[in-house]
């Protein structure tokens, strides 16, 4: 889901795609952005889907979802991560959403990446 565009309201070479996967979800993902009263902003959805053998987490492992929009040069812009905390059986599948609101004209690309987050109990 690709917007179409809106003179002056981005949408133009804008791009992305998934960096790092260390998890069993397959991802996939699309762009799309919102001429608002307060702005254009872009909307990464993202669904991931279960593909390994046994529920996600488990083990006091928790995927970690995150985005990071750059710009022409490849500087970080904004990044944003999610941890997910619900159970998602073989084959389920969750739906998630990225946002970026602030400097949308000078974001190019966006990557994802999904790994796992740090253990709360041991530190890690």
């Amino acid at each position: 889901m690709v917007g179409g565009g809106l003179a002056g309201c981005g949408g133009t070479g804008f791009s992305g795609t998934v960096g790092t996967n260390e998890t069993p979800f397959s991802v996939e993902h699309s762009h799309d952005y919102d001429a608002t009263p307060s702005g254009t902003r872009y909307v990464i959805s993202v669904t991931a889907t279960n593909d390994g053998n046994d529920p996600v987490p488990e083990d006091n492992r928790r995927p970690k979802f995150a985005c990071v929009f750059r710009d022409e040069s490849g500087d970080t812009i904004h990044e944003t991560s999610r941890e997910l905390l619900e159970s998602i059986p073989p084959g389920g599948s969750v739906d998630l959403e990225f946002i970026l609101a602030v400097d949308v004209d000078q974001a190019k690309r966006y990557v994802l990446s999904v790994g796992w987050a740090p253990d709360q109990e041991s530190g890690e």
